[in-house]
């Protein structure tokens, strides 16, 4: 099992919102588990400050934990969102499960921000975050329809300076468009026969 609890499933057997304190042990017994690949009916799962010490504990409690009653709940690892745009509302992630999420386009400071906080261990309260930071697009390209100046490739060789930029200001991964820019056609309405 992954050793991050997410701190909403935890909060929620608690039956509040607020997230327990990180130098605390815990021990929620009689849980339902997913581990990732199998559900299990009932586990008691011992929890030591943010780090899921044992995921299928026996014996008595350690001296000292917050035991809490999971029967009826489930615990599953925390949920991974594969694209998002995290430019703002960064503590909602978590409230829905999400540990970690793959950003697909954000400013470059908030991008930062998140790395930083990452590396010191200082972002408990919001999901992890892995970002493309600023995409490229060709010109007219998705992006560009914003407002916002989104950087276009024209040529091959423009590719490794807007790579090296990336690299620099600490982005995780490339992110390249190649669809148009123009506003979708909206949606046609449905009438009714006559």
């Amino acid at each position: 099992m992954n050793n991050r609890l997410p701190l909403l499933l935890l909060a929620a057997l608690c039956g509040s919102l607020a997230a327990p304190a990180r130098a605390e042990t815990w021990l929620i017994q009689n849980a339902r588990v997913f581990d990732g690949q199998r559900m299990h009916a009932s586990r008691s799962v011992l929890v030591d400050g943010a780090t899921i010490a044992d995921d299928d504990f026996h014996g008595k409690a350690p001296a000292g934990a917050k035991i809490v009653d999971g029967t009826g709940r489930t615990l599953l690892p925390g949920l991974i969102d594969a694209h998002v745009h995290a430019y703002r509302h960064h503590e909602l992630p978590l409230l829905f499960g999400v540990t970690t999420q793959v950003d697909m386009f954000t400013g470059v400071s908030v991008m930062q921000e998140f790395t930083r906080r990452m590396q010191n261990g200082t972002n408990g309260g919001q999901a992890d975050l892995y970002s493309a930071g600023t995409l490229a697009t060709a010109p007219g390209g998705h992006g560009t329809e914003y407002g916002m100046p989104i950087p276009t490739l024209t040529k091959p060789e423009e590719a490794q300076a807007f790579v090296d930029a990336r690299i620099a200001e600490g982005s995780h991964f490339i992110k390249i468009v190649m669809e148009s820019g123009h506003p979708a056609t909206p949606p046609r309405r449905w009438t009714s026969p006559p």
